[in-house]
């Protein structure tokens, strides 16, 4: 009876830390996510909203290079904290 005792006490210990774990973690989690999910919608919105200036930038022509160079220039306008 002895010998399981320590397994006993490993499984209260298990028990108790998957307790912290749902109690804070997932709300942390949750938090993370609604970060994250504000952040994409905000970059969507703004690279809507400068459609105009990054079109008349790219000659009106929607290519995959141009795409990809408008989209690594948002990235480092947002990186450094700059107006695209």
């Amino acid at each position: 009876m002895l010998e399981e005792l320590p397994w006993i006490c490993l499984f209260v210990c298990a028990l108790a830390l998957a307790q912290l774990q749902f109690k804070y973690c997932l709300p942390c989690l949750v938090a993370s996510l609604k970060v994250a999910e504000a952040g994409t919608v905000v970059i969507v919105m703004r690279l809507w909203v400068n459609r105009e200036e990054w079109m008349s930038e790219f000659g009106g022509e929607w290519t995959v290079e141009a795409v990809q160079q408008y989209v690594q220039d948002a990235a480092a306008a947002l990186t450094n904290r700059t107006e695209l």
